[in-house]
């Protein structure tokens, strides 16, 4: 009986199959012996003569596999399949290849139309629908900001948020300082110097992270003195609790200076908030480390 291949057929399993037929022809089964006797008259023949070359191994199953399936030998059998397997993972692969390229083309047209709305809000200084379309993922925050630097934009982008600094809405200062982390150049520097000692204190602790971190950004801003003297009044005496801990955390990036050290060593034998005592002990114990390289 003719058999008809899977369109997906598996070697292991035919070789499964012509394992099943050597057992159930040793055993003496009568439908195998049908069918070897159907594709290989001459070993069922030898096998009645009890000729030594009349034995049925399993090569001799798998050429009866292979002619059940329509072909001459259990090697074109094997070639066919594996040739197919070779063909659909090509056609696989180009649709991958396809499918991905057809979502790099969408993301690239979505964030294309995000920096037409996003300047169009910028240049009329409409910030709050500005800060409302920067809130996206950190992932489409980097591909916007290439977008805007390829395409000479950025600069529109960094007037509108300066703008901010001086709103007298605390939401908008807020959302500035916290869109400069990611939107930001050298201009920006002083004015986030400046929210650090805004009245409302997440304007504060905004302003001073987006001012510190430099993993966010295209160029770090270049740092001065005075904003370390500052970092160090915020940990020590800022009366919010959520300033004390970024101010603690951003000077433990800074344990170069002796004077980071100190006054975190002096955190660390004062304050009671556990946070806060993480980490001044973790950055010591970093600054120890390094000092013992």
């Amino acid at each position: 009986m003719r058999h008809v291949l899977p369109p997906r057929p598996n070697l292991a399993y035919l070789k499964h199959q012509a394992r099943e037929l050597l057992t159930a022809y040793a055993a003496g089964d009568s439908k195998a012996r049908q069918r070897v006797e159907q594709y290989l008259p001459a070993i069922v023949h030898r096998s009645h003569s009890r000729h030594a070359s009349g034995r049925f191994v399993l090569a001799h199953a798998l050429a009866v596999i292979a002619r059940e399936y329509g072909f001459s030998s259990w090697p074109q059998l094997k070639q066919h399949v594996e040739t197919l397997a070779l063909n659909q993972q090509i056609a696989a692969q180009a649709v991958t290849s396809a499918d991905r390229a057809q979502r790099r083309l969408a993301a690239q047209q979505r964030i294309a139309l995000l920096a037409e709305r996003v300047m169009l809000a910028a240049r009329e200084q409409q910030l709050e629908r500005l800060f409302a379309m920067l809130a996206i993922p950190a992932r489409d925050s980097k591909a916007l900001r290439a977008y805007l630097v390829e395409h000479q934009l950025y600069g529109v982008m960094i007037d509108a948020l300066l703008l901010s600094v001086e709103h007298a809405n605390a939401r908008i200062r807020f959302w500035g300082a916290q869109a400069m982390d990611h939107f930001a150049d050298q201009r920006c520097a002083e004015p986030l110097r400046r929210l650090l000692h805004d009245p409302v204190p997440r304007v504060r602790w905004a302003a001073l992270h987006s001012l510190q971190c430099a993993d966010c950004k295209l160029t770090p801003l270049a740092p001065t003195d005075d904003v370390l003297a500052t970092i160090i009044e915020l940990a020590l005496n800022d009366p919010s609790i959520k300033v004390r801990r970024v101010a603690t955390y951003e000077l433990g990036q800074v344990c170069a200076d002796p004077r980071a050290v100190a006054t975190l060593t002096a955190i660390r034998a004062q304050s009671m908030d556990r946070r806060i005592l993480h980490d001044a002990q973790a950055a010591l114990a970093r600054h120890a480390r390094a000092g013992t390289r």
